[in-house]
C-alpha cells in the first residue's frame, strides 16, 4: 500500500460542505489500519498508535461522503489524519494538522518566552 500525504488544499476540499463529529456513532466503516501500519513503517507515526488502534476523533463531511480519523500525536492539539472517501472505501491520503499552528494556540510555555522575548529586544 502507498501512503500519501495530503497538501492543505487538497485536505481543506474534503471538507468544503462542512465537518460533523462522529466520534461517538461511527461504526468501522473503512479499515484504516493497513494504511496507518504503512505510516509506522515509514516513521509518520508511532507505533504504540497503531498497536493501540488510538483514534481520538472520527469527522464525516455533511454529504456523507468523505471521513477524517484524527490520530493522536505526542504534540497536543497536533493530529494525523486519515482522509477516508466512503463510497469507495478507500483511504485517500493523510495529513499533519497542527491546530496549535493554524488557530495561534500555544501552551502557557510558549506565551511566556513570547512574553518574555519582547523584553529581552
Amino acid at each position: 500500500m502507498q501512503i500519501r500525504l495530503l497538501d492543505y488544499k487538497g485536505y481543506r476540499a474534503t471538507m468544503e460542505s462542512g465537518m460533523v463529529d462522529v466520534t461517538l456513532s461511527a461504526e468501522g466503516t473503512v479499515d484504516i489500519w493497513p494504511y496507518v501500519a504503512e505510516l509506522v513503517r515509514e516513521g509518520v507515526v508511532d507505533a504504540y498508535l497503531y498497536e493501540e488502534t488510538l483514534v481520538k476523533y472520527v469527522f464525516r463531511n455533511t454529504e456523507g461522503s468523505v471521513e477524517h480519523f484524527l490520530l493522536p500525536t505526542v504534540t497536543a492539539n497536533v493530529f494525523t489524519v486519515i482522509v477516508v472517501a466512503l463510497e469507495s472505501g478507500q483511504v485517500m491520503g493523510h495529513y499533519l494538522l497542527d491546530i496549535n499552528e493554524q488557530y495561534g494556540l500555544y501552551s502557557r510555555v510558549d506565551k511566556i518566552k513570547r512574553f518574555i522575548k519582547r523584553f529581552l529586544k
